[in-house]
């Protein structure tokens, strides 16, 4: 991903950027791969804590979403049918993490929105019902992603 993930500090460094040297957009600080994924306290952190919290309802126990998770793909340690799925989860996630902040850089009136918990689950419903029509769609099993949902509802 660090290859292919635009930042603005790729874009400061190759001298497409006067402003801002390189900084996020929404909390000031370096924006490299890392912090986009996983490090933005006004948006990534916010986001893989929802979900975290959210496996953890589902699982029963504490499941908890390190750097590893998301930016290697290690598999977090659960269940068969919740590691699955937050490994699936995962990828979107950080689909969605680079789109929102291609959003971000496109249209100025999106840097002024404030993420907060209840638009990171709403961002995970989102994710969450599309992957139940997938699976749906291919005919798989998708009762996990229905209790995450269930979850997700229920905390919005």
């Amino acid at each position: 991903m660090n290859r292919q993930s635009w930042t603005n500090q790729k874009r400061f460094k190759s001298g497409g950027q006067e402003e801002g040297g390189g900084d996020c957009n929404l909390c000031g600080e370096t924006e490299n791969t890392h912090h986009l994924l996983f490090e933005c306290e006004e948006f990534a952190e916010i986001f893989w804590a929802q979900l975290g919290e959210i496996l953890t309802e589902v699982e029963g126990k504490r499941v908890e979403l390190h750097m590893f998770n998301v930016i290697y793909n290690v598999k977090i340690k659960a269940s068969e049918g919740v590691q699955e799925a937050a490994f699936q989860l995962v990828q979107e996630g950080k689909r969605t993490l680079i789109k929102k902040r291609f959003d971000r850089c496109q249209n100025r009136n999106l840097q002024n929105i404030i993420i907060d918990e209840r638009r990171a689950l709403a961002y995970w419903s989102l994710i969450v019902k599309s992957k139940i029509s997938l699976m749906k769609y291919s005919g798989k099993e998708h009762d996990t992603y229905i209790r995450i949902l269930g979850k997700i509802i229920d905390k919005i």
